[in-house]
């Protein structure tokens, strides 16, 4: 989250990035523009798409090597390209 947010802001990209548990969603879905889970909870995303089916089209999990390499500027990128690809 802190390389996300520091890659964000030498990208010149306003943002606000915040880790929540999964317990939370109820409370934060709709505020949210995207949601990224970490790779150890890819087995839920299928079940939170059924929970929130309004909201299945802004949640993703995030890549194994990219978060294991801990790479937050490929994560922002490949997460704003999925926000933008929601907007078309």
């Amino acid at each position: 989250m802190r390389k996300m947010s520091n890659a964000a802001i030498k990208l010149g990209i306003e943002s606000d990035i915040t880790a929540y548990p999964s317990a939370k969603f109820d409370f934060i879905i709709d505020e949210m523009d995207f949601i990224l889970l970490g790779p150890q909870l890819s087995f839920k995303i299928e079940k939170f798409r059924e929970l929130y089916p309004g909201h299945s089209a802004k949640m993703a999990v995030i890549n194994s090597a990219d978060f294991g390499a801990m790479d937050g500027e490929k994560i922002l990128l490949d997460a704003i390209a999925l926000i933008e690809s929601n907007r078309r």
